[in-house]
């Protein structure tokens, strides 16, 4: 088995300390698997679950929750800035289509009930984005708390004690941070106006095949965001532990992430739409509170994808053990 592998360390005696956690996780993976797919898909959920419940999934993915929505705003400010360095790249129109396309998706999800919170995204992406500001520099630092805390929570869902001091974890959240948010501004513009920023259907109109490219683009493109999905959260299971596991190891948590995160902003989008119209307390709660349950459920199942993961490596490591 490779070195790189995640192994716990022992640090103390609790029932809280990682130590701990890592035994009864390979408790659970040592009891012998029933015979048959689904008897054995059944184990697998019920591992996953004990294992969320011992690490206290709900409450962690609360905490993570409450640091999104108090870093959002400064968020969309630094994606702004990103996506003004683009439009000198993109152009103007492109830009616009990007903004036009990341808005149309928040009130899809968020439908109108979360219109104030919307409006507010709005204004920031009405500001100059070419010049770096105090504010930028303190939105970097908000999203570095925020990722801090989920870099934190993932470690604890792989039962390793992170030894990192709170500069170097502050560190980590902020390249994870600005990557994920530089990642994410390319990904979405290249998602809207196409490959190679556009440039593509350049290409095709000039060979007569322009109409051909937009039908084919139109239903490739939602595949190529699914895998971007699921490529960041693999990635995020990859560097935020404090000793990162192989690529390949966090797919199958990736994976579950990125099918989470879509059936919760649909469901939740769904929901918003049936109950609101007839719940005037939730209609007085506003964007605040709508926007907090679903980065609740966002962060849900980002940790049920890392809890995944680390179910399966503690199986790993007993047939190597077994070998």
């Amino acid at each position: 088995m490779s070195t790189s592998e995640l192994r716990p360390d022992v640090v103390q005696a609790d029932g809280r300390s990682p130590a701990r956690r890592a035994t009864r996780t390979a408790a659970d993976a040592a009891r012998p698997l029933p015979r048959g797919v689904v008897r054995r898909s059944c184990r697998l959920v019920a591992d996953v679950w004990r294992k969320s419940d011992r690490d206290r999934v709900l409450g962690l993915s609360g905490e993570n929750a409450f640091m999104a929505v108090l870093t959002v705003f400064p968020t969309l400010l630094v994606f702004a800035a990103v996506l003004g360095q683009l439009q000198n790249v993109i152009g103007r129109h492109n830009a616009d289509r990007v903004r036009t396309a990341v808005f149309d998706f928040l009130d899809r999800i968020l439908t109108s009930s979360a219109q104030p919170a919307i409006d507010t995204a709005k204004k920031l992406f009405d500001t100059d984005g070419n010049a770096l500001t105090i504010a930028l520099v303190l939105a970097l630092a908000s999203t570095a708390t925020a990722f801090a805390g989920i870099v934190n929570t993932v470690t604890l869902a792989y039962d390793v004690q992170d030894r990192r001091g709170w500069w170097k974890r502050r560190l980590v959240g902020l390249i994870i941070g600005a990557g994920s948010i530089l990642t994410g501004a390319v990904v979405i513009t290249a998602i809207v106006i196409g490959p190679l920023f556009g440039k593509a259907a350049d290409v095709v109109t000039a060979v007569g095949l322009s109409q051909e490219y937009a039908f084919v683009w139109s239903w490739v493109r939602f595949p190529v965001a699914f895998l971007a999905l699921i490529a960041w959260a693999t990635t995020l299971f990859h560097q935020c532990p404090d000793r990162p596991a192989r690529w390949r190891a966090g797919l199958p948590g990736g994976v579950l992430t990125a099918l989470l995160w879509l059936a919760a902003s649909l469901g939740f989008s769904t929901y918003l739409k049936l109950v609101v119209p007839r719940s005037p307390v939730l209609g007085a709660l506003g964007g605040g509170l709508i926007l907090m349950t679903w980065f609740y459920l966002l962060c849900l199942g980002l940790l049920l994808g890392a809890e995944l993961n680390a179910v399966l490596l503690a199986r790993r490591r007993l047939r190597a053990a077994r070998a």
